[in-house]
């Protein structure tokens, strides 16, 4: 767990780093920008674990968020960053081809007949230039979308 002093650390630049991350960073460098450099990608206030913004918490443990059992989101941007970068490209594609947002109004069908070819296909689509796998997740993530919403 990520424990934050106060509300200051959040803001990353040009303050200094927070003591977890003060080893590798060196004297007065901004502590965004150390992260990127040493773990390879951004460091946002959201993606930290644990933060209590005012410091003030009924035990006095300073910086704690009582968040056990909630989806950890950031944990899958980081460990499935390069697939999840993928299917961003599809999703841009498709909202500069139909408009964004407009995946919305088709049938669930649809989202689940292309899945199904994408699933069966190989390789780059040629349409695209993005791999058909990446295809298969941007309609699986659509067709889920979609059931949950129509619960």
């Amino acid at each position: 767990m990520i424990r934050i002093k106060s509300a200051a650390e959040l803001q990353l630049a040009p303050q200094k780093c927070p003591d977890w991350l003060s080893k590798r960073a060196g004297n007065g460098y901004p502590c965004a920008e150390t992260f990127r450099d040493t773990f390879g990608w951004n460091l946002e206030p959201w993606m930290y674990d644990e933060f209590d913004v005012s410091g003030i918490t009924e035990n006095e443990e300073v910086g704690i968020k009582y968040d056990e059992g909630k989806p950890r989101v950031g944990f899958m941007l980081q460990q499935f960053s390069l697939a999840l970068t993928e299917v961003a490209k599809v999703a841009t594609f498709g909202a500069k081809k139909y408009g964004a947002g407009n995946w919305q109004h088709v049938e669930q069908e649809r989202y689940q007949d292309a899945l199904g070819r994408h699933l069966l296909a190989s390789g780059v689509n040629d349409d695209t230039n993005l791999l058909h796998k990446a295809h298969l997740a941007w309609n699986a993530l659509a067709d889920l979308e979609l059931e949950l919403r129509n619960k």
